[in-house]
């Protein structure tokens, strides 16, 4: 038993590490967003992200599996007052607050679920955007490197990004994430 809850801990912390890659790190999406969405981002162009960001909801699940243990994993953030992203003109971004998660583990038919702390996920970075793809780096979070997000929704008041990010814990999952941002200002 003692194996196991030590198994458990070790994947509870592993996967603790999106949550500091949060909107920082999403790897390629492949998910197709409809004719619908795509007509709608060509009407937008890359200084439609300019400006300050708020942090509205942000959410992961995954599924996982380390030898004889598997199961699911899913999060969700709590307490999102302060968690601000700036896209600056130059192509940097900084990003400041902090937030929790209240994360579930679900093994064998038994879930449990931990708050976890957070910070900022995205630090002093670089952005680009391609169409419906925003690339970040964010040199805070070396791990993570150059990611690619999918923009599902822009407009001049919201911002939602989704995308796939590595699973540390490894086996071949992602950990699908989506994250969702007010406006704040426009004008940085």
């Amino acid at each position: 038993m003692k194996k196991i809850y030590y198994r458990l801990k070790t994947i509870a912390i592993v996967l603790a590490l999106p949550l500091a890659l949060a909107t920082s790190g999403c790897g390629d999406s492949n998910d197709d967003t409809g004719a619908e969405a795509t007509a709608d981002q060509a009407a937008v162009t890359s200084s439609d992200l300019l400006g300050t960001w708020k942090m509205v909801s942000f959410s992961y699940e995954s599924e996982f599996s380390t030898g004889e243990v598997s199961g699911k994993i899913s999060a969700e953030g709590v307490d999102l007052d302060n968690v601000l992203l700036i896209f600056k003109p130059d192509g940097t971004t900084q990003g400041s607050g902090s937030f929790n998660v209240n994360m579930s583990t679900t093994i064998g038919g038994h879930t449990t679920t931990k708050k976890l702390k957070g910070n900022s996920p995205v630090n002093n970075g670089t952005w680009k955007r391609n169409g419906n793809t925003l690339t970040i780096g964010s040199p805070g979070h070396p791990t993570s490197g150059s990611q690619h997000l999918t923009i599902t929704k822009l407009d001049s008041n919201g911002l939602e990004i989704n995308g796939d990010l590595p699973n540390p814990a490894g086996g071949g999952n992602t950990i699908k994430l989506k994250v969702e941002y007010n406006r704040v200002n426009q004008n940085n």
